[in-house]
Parts: C-alpha cells; sequence; structure tokens
C-alpha cells in the first residue's frame, strides 16, 4: 500500500507557476523526512564548509595577509565543491521523482553514480553562469567607455536581465532532463515562448527567497559586522579583545546560516521540477498538435 509519502505526483503534468510553486513546497515538505536520509551527507558537507569559511573570514579580517588570502581562495573553491554536490544530490532525487512520480528512500549508495553523472552536468551550468558574468562584465565596461548618462546604464541592465530570463529554461533542462548539454540549450527558444510563466515564478522565487534570507542571514550579518568593526579598529592600532569562544559563534552563526538557506533551495527545487515538468508537457503536446496538422 502507498505511503503517505509516496502519493503519486507526477512532475510532467499541466500545472500554472502558482500551482507549481505551492504543490513543490508541499512535496518538499511532505518527504522532507525521507530526503534527509540522503541529502544530510551534502548538508554536513556544506555547513562545515561554511563554518570553516566564517573562520576564515573572521582571521583575514584581523591578519589581512597574503597566506590568509590564499587560504581564503582555497575554502572558497572547497565550498564551490560542497554546493555541487548538494545540488547534485538534490538533482538525483528529483530525476528519481520524475521517473517514478515519487520520491522513494534512498541511500548514497543506491544514488551515488548518478549524483556523479548530474554533478557533472552541473558543473556545466558552472561555467556557463561565468561566461554570462564575463559577458555582462565586458558589455557594462563597453557601456563606460562611452560614458552614457545613468539612466542608460539602467536600461542596458533591464535589457540583459530581460535577456537572461529563457536562460532558466536551460538551467531546467541540465538539472531534471536527460537531453544532452548541447540539445538543453535549444530550451533557451522553448524559455520565450514561455517567457511570462518563467519571469513570473522567478519573481515570486525572489521574493520568497528574500524574506528567507533576511531571517537566514542575520546571525552571519551580524558576526560578519563585528570582524569589519574588529578589522578597523586594529588597523587604527586599537587593541581589541573578543571572547575565547567567539569563534565557535562565529562557526555555528555561519553554518546555520548555510542550512537555512539549503533547505530553503531544497524546496524551491521541487517547484522548479514541477515547472519544467509542466512545460515539457506543453511542449509535448503542441508537438503533437503541428505534426497532427501537417500530415
Amino acid at each position: 500500500m502507498e505511503s503517505k509519502t509516496e502519493k503519486l505526483v507526477k512532475v510532467c503534468e499541466e500545472r500554472n507557476y502558482v500551482h507549481c510553486i505551492t504543490e513543490g513546497i508541499r512535496q518538499a515538505w511532505n518527504n522532507s523526512g525521507n530526503l534527509l536520509h540522503y541529502i544530510w551527507p551534502a548538508l554536513v558537507v556544506c555547513a562545515a564548509l561554511s563554518a570553516l569559511t566564517g573562520l576564515v573570514t573572521q582571521q583575514l579580517a584581523s591578519e589581512p595577509k597574503t597566506p590568509m588570502l590564499i587560504a581564503s581562495l582555497v575554502v572558497c573553491l572547497l565550498s564551490l565543491f560542497g554546493g555541487l554536490l548538494y545540488i547534485g544530490t538534490m538533482d538525483a532525487m528529483l530525476v528519481r521523482w520524475r521517473d517514478l512520480d515519487y520520491e522513494p528512500v534512498a541511500t548514497m549508495k543506491t544514488l551515488r553514480p548518478l549524483i556523479g553523472k548530474r554533478m557533472a552536468r552541473d558543473c556545466s551550468l558552472l561555467i556557463l553562469f561565468i561566461l554570462l558574468f564575463l559577458l555582462s562584465f565586458v558589455a557594462g565596461y563597453g557601456l563606460a567607455i562611452f560614458q552614457l548618462p545613468v539612466w542608460a546604464f539602467a536600461v542596458a541592465l533591464l535589457v540583459i536581465l530581460l535577456l537572461i530570463v529563457p536562460v532558466d529554461m536551460i538551467v531546467m533542462e541540465v538539472r531534471y532532463s536527460d537531453k544532452s548539454i548541447a540539445q538543453c540549450f535549444v530550451g533557451y527558444a522553448t524559455g520565450w515562448r514561455y517567457y511570462g510563466r518563467i519571469l513570473a515564478f522567478n519573481l515570486v522565487g525572489l521574493i520568497l527567497m528574500v524574506l528567507v534570507s533576511l531571517v537566514a542571514l542575520l546571525p552571519m550579518m551580524v558576526i560578519a559586522l563585528v570582524n569589519l568593526k574588529a578589522g578597523e579598529s586594529i588597523a587604527m592600532g586599537d587593541t581589541v579583545s573578543l571572547p575565547s569562544h567567539y569563534w565557535l559563534l562565529t562557526a555555528l552563526a555561519f553554518a546555520v546560516c548555510t542550512v537555512l538557506l539549503l533547505m530553503a533551495s531544497f524546496a524551491w527545487s521541487h517547484a522548479q521540477c514541477l515547472l519544467w515538468g509542466s512545460i515539457t508537457e506543453n511542449e509535448q503536446k503542441r508537438q503533437q498538435t503541428i505534426e497532427e496538422t501537417t500530415r
């Protein structure tokens, strides 16, 4: 008999973006117990790396020397790997959900091969985002050369943001489909056909993530402010004495903030997977209609 957490929820089913959000969050909540069976290793790795980042940042504020800068770069690279591990694990679970229409209890052993494949695909997304950032930077630098007014920069920024919206379809294709990376880039054209739905979905997501971030990032911001003020005081020649257990508070604040944000992305990924499934279902029906009319 089907358990409560295994109620069939088809990924590829027609839904509006509001239903994708509500159903995705509900699905993540209902299956949170099962999912933690294999999400927790990635969560622990990300939390530990975030805590280490906080400690390095604290030390860097008091000792802005080359070894600490190198250490901070190493920690950032390790944190990047931790993020890829978490997203790859999440994507592996969502692909299983896509195939089975429910989220089964799984272990790292059974998911390990799929996690590796998904991490490789997610790495291609990271490269795409870096390229988009570089192109945006070059475009902004080019506009600065012509000394355009502020309103022109604002218009250019708006145009760039509007052009980036369909890229979200590429992201969803890479994360939730089995298409080759080259085929996933065709999703940019699909993104234009569903531009309004994707834009509305992302705007609601942005609002929700800002609300979550205001709560999740508060401890980290307090710690960062204390570190900044301490660094300024030391630079001016003052003696700063922090509690002996302050390093523990720093590590804990960074770790807690990271876990809260990752859990928020955990729920949002479910909603995004449903949005991808809805668009995929519509595209299949659209293709069938075109084939029928051309016969």
